[in-house]
């Protein structure tokens, strides 16, 4: 799922509040890498030798955009509080 689609859902009334968090796999720079034949001397500084990863670039524009979606939420469960209304937290 993208982080667009997460943010989406994190500000929806409907499916906001069965979501506890994300995974990012980030690294200074995009991509994965093995290790060469000449070992770790010859690894790219930066880039993961694991999973593949989003940049620092990509990383914080998606982060931005979680953090307007968990706004969203925050809105919405404090407009529901102060109408006396219960949210999933409540329960």
């Amino acid at each position: 799922m993208s982080a667009d689609a997460q943010a989406e859902q994190l500000g929806s009334g409907a499916t906001g509040p069965n979501i506890m968090g994300v995974m990012i796999e980030s690294n200074l720079n995009e991509g994965k890498q093995s290790v060469p034949p000449e070992g770790p001397s010859g690894l790219k500084y930066g880039v993961s030798v694991t999973d593949g990863c989003i940049s620092l670039e990509q990383t914080l524009p998606l982060l931005d955009n979680l953090r307007q979606g968990v706004q969203k939420r925050r809105e919405a469960v404090k407009a529901k509080r102060l109408a006396g209304q219960k949210v999933a937290s409540d329960v």
